[in-house]
């Protein structure tokens, strides 16, 4: 028995068949002629290549030094403004309002100014769950991250750490090892991610002892995220306590 294809699908066939082959040969060259790709620490491309230069953490993240909060102000945050009546003002006067000002150092956006031997700031968030056919349809959930973040100076000894408040619910583990109270489960507790006491031994090298963050990734508490799971570097949970030599040439 001789079977034939109708006219129609002796027509397609040879269609489909050429739209395959190119399908996979553009994928087959979308892999072998490939550009090369960089990734880079976000201020890398200012310049900047060492944490400490803004960071009191020399691995970086969390608390900025006085020259990190000026330097986020002009290279990081958004310049808000009108550019017609700032150039104007510029034309007349040599020098826009904004340049005039400049950025500052202090807390709350220059608000308020610290002494030389204090360094603070903090971080807070929470989550809004929105689930439309669910009885509650808002559900809240409270302090993700809160804390406050410090370190005082006193010549060449430092002392810094972090302090914030948490709620863990029953059988969780994370965040249990960074409790400094002892609530039950579901009840808030106060929690210290990172705590220390420094020494510059000398203008190169800084050697601090306490609990440390790890030399891994953003600070940011995500500690439900693969990453940070497999690799045990959660600021929660994984946290270690031990000593740290940072060295800087």
């Amino acid at each position: 028995m001789v079977f034939s294809l109708p006219p129609i699908a002796r027509r397609v066939i040879p269609l489909v068949r050429t739209l395959v082959l190119g399908a996979v040969l553009f994928a087959l060259l979308s892999v072998t002629d490939t550009k090369q790709a960089h990734a880079y620490a976000w201020m890398i491309r200012h310049d900047y290549s060492a944490c400490s230069t803004c960071h009191v953490d020399p691995s970086g993240g969390e608390l900025l030094t006085r020259y990190g909060r000026v330097t986020a102000q002009l290279l990081l945050s958004s310049q808000y403004g009108n550019p017609d009546k700032e150039k104007e003002s510029e034309d007349t006067e040599g020098s826009s309002s904004a340049e005039m000002q400049g950025p500052k150092s202090g807390m709350f956006w220059g608000a308020l100014d610290l002494p030389d031997w204090l360094l603070l700031s903090g971080a807070y968030r929470n989550l809004y769950v929105v689930q439309p056919a669910a009885d509650k349809v808002f559900t809240f959930v409270p302090v993700m991250q809160a804390d406050v973040y410090g370190q005082l100076r006193f010549g060449s000894v430092t002392m810094g750490g972090s302090l914030g408040i948490t709620k863990v619910s029953a059988g969780a583990q994370h965040g249990r090892p960074a409790f400094v109270t002892h609530a039950p489960d579901g009840k808030i507790n106060m929690i210290s991610r990172s705590h220390y006491v420094g020494v510059d031994v000398s203008s190169e090298v800084l050697v601090r002892a306490g609990r440390l963050n790890l030399p891994f990734g953003v600070r940011v508490p995500e500690h439900t995220a693969w990453v940070r799971d497999a690799t045990r570097t959660d600021r929660e949970s994984d946290q270690q306590h031990g000593v740290a030599i940072a060295y800087e040439g």
